[in-house]
C-alpha cells in the first residue's frame, strides 16, 4: 500500500510542471477609440514575439488566452490600420477588464487622388492551376478553436505604379460554416513581409468557405507607388466551425509548387513569419499601370 501511494504522488510530481505549463488565464476587455469613444472593430492584438493573440470582435470586445510563458515585462501590440500601433507591458495592463485606447492616424493610402490615366489591366500572382499543395509545415499549427489572427502571406513581383482592381484567393480543405478575413498589405525587406501599407479596412466575409474568392478593390483607391515587391497576407478574424466538425480543421490558403517561390505564415500577429519553400500561394492581384 505504501508503494502504491509513493508510486501515485511520484507520478503526480513529474506530471505537474506540464499541467503547470498548460494552465492558462484569459484576459477581457475593449478597445475604444480615444476620440469618439466608439468600439473599434477587429484590431489585431498579439503578444510580441509569442504566437498568443487574438482579434477584437466588431464592436471592440475581446478576450485574449495568456498561458505562463508570458512574463510580466512582455508587450501586447493593438493594430489596426488607421490607427497608431499601441503597446503595453502585461504588467502595466494588469488585471482585466482592459480599458484599451487607441487614436486615430491621418496617414492613409487612398487619400491619394487619382487623375492618371488607367491602362492595360495586369495580372501579378498565381492564377488557377490543376495542381496545388498544402505544405507539411502547416500541420505544426495547432489545432484550436480560437483561429482569430492565423494569416498567410505571398510576395508578389509589381509594375513602379499601379491601381488595384481585385484581388482573388483559393480557399480549400475546411470544414468551417462562415468565414470572415482581412487582406493586408505589407512592404518587403529582406524577403520577408515588413510593414503593413495604409489602406483602408478590406474585410470579406463568406458562408462559401472553398473555392476562389474575389474581392473588388476599385473603391478603395489603392495606388502602389514605388515597390517593386509587396507581399499580400489573408487573415482570419473570425470563424464558425460547422457542427460536424470535432478536429478543429485548419484552413488552408493552398500554394502552388514552385521552386523559385516561398509563401509565409503566422498564428497571430505578433508571431514570427514562418516561411515555406517551394510554395507559391493561390492569391493575385488584378491591377492598373498607372503613368505618373
Amino acid at each position: 500500500m505504501q508503494l502504491r501511494f509513493f508510486l501515485r504522488a511520484l507520478t503526480f510530481l513529474y506530471i505537474l510542471p506540464f499541467i503547470s505549463h498548460a494552465q492558462i488565464s484569459n484576459r477581457y476587455g475593449t478597445i475604444v477609440d480615444i476620440g469618439s469613444r466608439s468600439g473599434i472593430p477587429y484590431v489585431s492584438i498579439g503578444i510580441k514575439g509569442k504566437a498568443l493573440g487574438t482579434v477584437a470582435d466588431s464592436t471592440g470586445k475581446f478576450k485574449l488566452l495568456l498561458d505562463n510563458t508570458v512574463a510580466p515585462s512582455d508587450s501586447v501590440i493593438f493594430m489596426r490600420v488607421g490607427y497608431h500601433t499601441l503597446g503595453k507591458t502585461i504588467s502595466e495592463l494588469k488585471d482585466s477588464p482592459w480599458a484599451i485606447t487607441m487614436e486615430a492616424s491621418s496617414v492613409l493610402l487612398n487619400e491619394v487622388s487619382i487623375k492618371a490615366s488607367k491602362q492595360t489591366i495586369e495580372t501579378y500572382g498565381r492564377t488557377p492551376a490543376s495542381i496545388y499543395l498544402t505544405p507539411k509545415a502547416y500541420m505544426r499549427v495547432p489545432r484550436t478553436s480560437d483561429v482569430s489572427g492565423l494569416e498567410q502571406a505571398t510576395i508578389l513581383d509589381i509594375n513602379n505604379q499601379i491601381l488595384l482592381k481585385e484581388v482573388d484567393f483559393l480557399l480549400i480543405r475546411n470544414n468551417f460554416a462562415n468565414l470572415k478575413y482581412r487582406i493586408n498589405l505589407y512592404s518587403v525587406k529582406n524577403d520577408l513581409p515588413d510593414k503593413i501599407i495604409p489602406t483602408k479596412d478590406i474585410i470579406f466575409e463568406t458562408s462559401e468557405t472553398r473555392g476562389w474568392k474575389k474581392i473588388d478593390l476599385e473603391d478603395y483607391n489603392i495606388v502602389l507607388k514605388n515597390y517593386k515587391k509587396v507581399a499580400v497576407s489573408v487573415q482570419l478574424l473570425d470563424a464558425k466551425l460547422k457542427d460536424d466538425d470535432v478536429n478543429k480543421t485548419l484552413l488552408l490558403v493552398p500554394s502552388y509548387p514552385s521552386p523559385f517561390k516561398k509563401s509565409f505564415f503566422r498564428e497571430k500577429s505578433e508571431s514570427e513569419w514562418t516561411p515555406l519553400k517551394n510554395s507559391f500561394l493561390y492569391i493575385n492581384f488584378q491591377a492598373y499601370k498607372l503613368k505618373d
